[in-house]
């Protein structure tokens, strides 16, 4: 009886939560409305989950109906019957598809983005069809409630009960199974490669880059193939030596004697320098000796020590335990202070880049567990300036907030820490202000938010965190503090910039201010790290977690010297919108933004776009697409193109609403941060039949095309010729890293530019 009354329940939820839904197949029995008109008995759950005796559909729907939202569980043999298919596609090696016992459209689970047999890509279009009998293996997750295969890490493990991998467990390979060179080239996720050592790239091309040859200076990457005499670019494989044990023991300007020596590697396979490759490789084994940390090594026992204080700060076990317990995607409620050796740093993330921070990992001194620091910031929490303020080996004590990062990774939350001390030395850090040693910053909350007596930054912090991410309150609110970061000047003259109350370790950011009398800033020059401030403005708590200004604001005094001028001005958009409203796109947290005309001068590889032509552009065929980089950033597209001035000459794509073949695309290639948001900016003649349509679609991997983001419009005329339209899209309540602009509506789409703002 409770069985039944739980089956009801979970039918219930199912039919919910997914009635809006027209496309996607219902996941359990509606009553009165099952295949065929009629009623279909569905089996009972059975089955254990193992590859004896995998999960029929109804035992993996009450498993996975037992997740948390974003919990994932596994991996599992499920069998079924493929009941309808999204899509499989070899261009992009996967299969999305839904199952069932019965093989009818009711009490279906969903099979998303799963490999093909032996877990390798999917090579063919045709791999299943309808009333296949398929066991697959792997993860499973529930998705926002969606009930589903984690993307990539599950697989077909057989057919009609044939085409297995023999009856192995293994979702990767192994030290004793490895991929070759040329089996990895077709792979995906974190596996092992074996092949040689046989050279490095010079330049930004493997097709023209490729030297098989010892290098002259230090490279931080190599080249392997399955054939120690291997001089064919298109036979081998470039892997990424990051910073820190892997690069100090492979790099061949140091090693000459490693070119052409065997070499097992374990990293993540993805795209490295346009082409099948391993980036963040973790582990490396040469002969008998080992460097890195070993996957299959089984995981260290947890030694926690320290109480998150700045007089006792959690060791690397420590900070470990206590993120591990942090729900999944969800920031830490207090800052704390944990410490570690820095064993080494991502690559192109070390101290000093474009962006100020760094990503690196520290483990205690004789630990052997890592914990991964996510772009942090500097000493006194200012950007890096030199590679030389942090180096492997440095032991440092970070202060911040962090994150359990898809319940399974911890880490600090981007932006959110900062290196307070290094080897001992706080190098001017702030140390906890006025309480030097203490647990907490001394600040406490004052004032009333009013002009006559404004909030201190701490009272600021404190009323903000009461309203919740859709509370936008209209009364302006005045808060005094001490200009602690200058962040950047905006399109219009106004200045992002972070206030703290002096000597306390707290921070408010004002998104984007003006000057005295409600003016625009002439440099940014006009303010300075400790000035006092007093700001006025509206405040919104971003996203429930982020207490700010919301642009608009304003100074009402600067260092005691105060100007007439009207309250409020401009209202701005929301905890990180437009600066000062109007038509001006988003600006980007950390300033990342692409014209057509850059897109047309960084193609990869010596590749070109021809004006009024995709040329040979095939959607289903990932060679033909267009690859550049912009600003570090890589891209792919098809089927785009210059286009002629007539039409504006900026980034033609082209645009059908049935046939994919002439669906173009842009995505980007190399992850960002957490989006924020992202506006594009097009134009049309102004005797156009109709404005541009296309979707937006966002996701954690390269090119997804399933989770459609609603965006909002606006449209000008540019002039006589030619409408401008912008295209606004929040992508803030979710966690992605990559987009795709896809034209699958009907019409060529026009691009001048696109913003992208971050976290």
């Amino acid at each position: 009886m409770k069985k039944y009354f739980k089956t009801l329940l979970i039918a219930a939820m199912g039919i919910f939560a997914l009635s809006s839904c027209e496309d996607v197949p219902a996941p359990y029995d509606v009553p009165g409305s099952g295949d065929g008109g009629s009623v279909i008995e569905q089996p009972d759950p059975a089955g254990t989950g193992s590859v004896s005796d995998p999960y029929n559909v109804a035992a993996i729907l009450d498993v996975a109906a037992g997740l948390g939202t974003g919990e994932t569980a596994g991996p599992y043999y499920i069998k079924g019957i493929v009941s309808s298919i999204k899509e499989v596609s070899a261009s992009f090696g996967n299969a999305t598809f839904y199952i069932s016992d019965t093989g009818g459209t009711n009490n279906t689970f969903y099979v998303y983005r799963a490999l093909g047999l032996d877990n390798k890509n999917v090579t063919s279009d045709d791999l299943i069809k309808v009333g296949d009998e398929v066991v697959i293996c792997g993860k499973i997750t529930n998705y926002n409630g969606t009930l589903e295969t984690v993307q990539k890490e599950a697989y077909i493990y057989s057919i009609n009960g044939g085409g297995g991998n023999g009856g192995s467990e293994e979702i990767a390979t192994s030290k004793e199974n490895p991929y070759s060179v040329a089996e990895a080239q077709g792979a995906s996720g974190s596996n092992y490669v074996c092949g040689y050592i046989v050279g490095y790239i010079d330049g930004q091309s493997l097709e023209n880059g490729a030297r098989f040859e010892v290098p002259s200076v230090p490279e931080t990457e190599i080249l392997i193939a399955d054939n120690p005499d291997e001089v064919d670019p298109s036979k081998v494989y470039p892997v990424q030596l990051p910073a820190g044990d892997i690069r100090n023991a492979l790099e061949l300007s140091a090693h000459h004697e490693l070119l052409k020596q065997e070499v097992l590697l374990f990293g993540s396979i993805e795209r490295y320098f346009n082409v099948p490759g391993m980036k963040s490789t973790s582990w490396a084994r040469v002969g008998e000796k080992e460097y890195g940390k070993d996957p299959e090594a089984p995981e260290a026992e947890l030694n926690p020590k320290g109480a998150g204080t700045l007089a006792d700060p959690f060791n690397v076990d420590g900070i470990i335990k206590y993120t591990s317990a942090l729900a999944a995607d969800v920031s830490s409620p207090d800052k704390v202070y944990f410490k570690g050796i820095v064993e080494s740093f991502k690559a192109n993330e070390e101290p000093g880049n474009s962006y100020g921070n760094a990503t690196f990992y520290i483990k205690d001194k004789d630990g052997a567990n890592t914990f991964y620091c996510f772009r942090v910031m500097g000493p006194d929490n200012q950007k890096f300036t030199s590679a030389d303020q942090l180096k492997v080996g440095d032991e440092v004590v970070i202060y911040g907030n962090v994150v359990n990062y898809k319940g399974n990774t911890p880490e600090t939350v981007q932006g959110q820490a900062y290196v307070y001390s290094i080897n001992g030395n706080t190098e001017g850090g702030e140390g906890g202000g006025d309480n030097p040693g203490g647990d907490k910053p001394s600040g406490e909350a004052s004032g009333t938010g009013v002009a006559s007596d404004p909030y201190n930054v701490a009272g600021a912090l404190a009323y903000i965190s009461t309203l919740s991410s859709e509370d936008k309150p209209e009364a302006l609110v005045y808060t005094k503090g001490y200009v602690s970061q200058v962040v950047k000047l905006g399109t219009k003259g106004s200045i992002q910039f972070h206030m703290s109350d002096k000597g306390v370790e707290n921070s408010l950011l004002v998104y984007y201010c003006n000057n005295l009398g409600n003016v625009a800033f002439s440099s940014l020059d006009d303010l300075k790290v400790g000035d006092e401030v007093v700001v006025c403005g509206k405040v919104v708590n971003y996203m429930g977690n982020t207490p700010e200004y919301a642009s608009g604001a304003y100074l009402v005094s600067l260092n005691g010297k105060t100007e007439g001028g009207e309250e409020g001005g401009e209202e701005g958009g929301e905890g990180g919108g437009e600066e000062g409203g109007g038509d001006t796109p988003v600006e980007p947290v950390e300033g990342f933004m692409f014209t057509s005309s850059q897109v047309f001068s960084s193609g990869l590889n010596g590749a070109t776009l021809a004006p009024n032509g995709y040329g040979q552009q095939a959607v289903a065929n990932e060679s033909t697409w267009y690859g550049f980089s912009i600003d570090g950033v890589e891209f792919v597209g098809c089927k785009i193109c210059i286009a002629p001035s007539s039409n504006g000459g900026g980034l033609q794509m082209q645009g059908h609403a049935s046939d994919t073949a002439k669906q173009g695309f842009v995505t980007n290639v190399t992850p960002f941060t957490p989006i924020k948001t992202i506006q594009i900016v097009c134009r049309t003649l102004n005797t156009a039949k109709y404005d541009p349509s296309f979707h937006l679609y966002a996701g954690t991997e390269t090119h997804p095309v399933d989770n459609a983001i609603e965006g909002t419009s606006a449209k000008v005329a540019a002039d006589d010729t030619f409408n401008e339209f912008t295209y606004t899209f929040d992508l803030s309540a979710g966690y992605y890293t990559h987009f795709t602009i896809a034209n699958d509506l009907a019409g060529a789409l026009y691009i001048d530019k696109v913003v992208v703002a971050t976290k």
